[in-house]
């Protein structure tokens, strides 16, 4: 299979993966790829980030930094949810047997806090660090 960049208006990345070998002008004609669209040469797709994150810069495909900082917030979100709940659980039995909550509030409140460490961060490899 083979896998074509193309830049968008806006420096926006699409990508087109084909089976069969096509020329420009046959993409175009099929409706599979749109006139207004600047073909990348010699592009690769950036790892570890997924294509909504991918902008064009001098014809080199980049990581719109905003927007990986934007889906690490919700990917946090995400990941905190259940342990939120599990906390929440523990919060509750504990307060039923008198025990001391305060590891469990902290640990809340630093779920809580996380996706705001986003932006504090300034390089896409300490995006990809922040875990819960």
């Amino acid at each position: 299979m083979k896998t074509i960049f193309y830049e968008t208006p806006g420096a926006y990345v699409s990508t087109v993966q084909l089976i069969d070998d096509f020329s420009d002008e046959e993409l175009i004609t099929k409706g599979i790829v749109d006139a207004s669209w600047s073909k990348l040469e010699n592009a690769e797709a950036p790892d570890g980030w997924p294509p909504l994150t991918w902008r064009v810069d001098d014809g080199v495909i980049v990581i719109d930094f905003a927007v990986a900082q934007t889906l690490t917030k919700a990917r946090l979100r995400k990941k905190r949810t259940p342990l939120l709940a599990e906390l929440d659980v523990a919060f509750q039995r504990a307060l039923e047997t008198g025990a001391n909550t305060s590891t469990i509030v902290a640990e809340k409140q630093r779920l809580r806090d996380l996706p705001e460490l986003v932006d504090e961060c300034t390089t896409l490899d300490q995006l990809k660090a922040l875990s819960p």
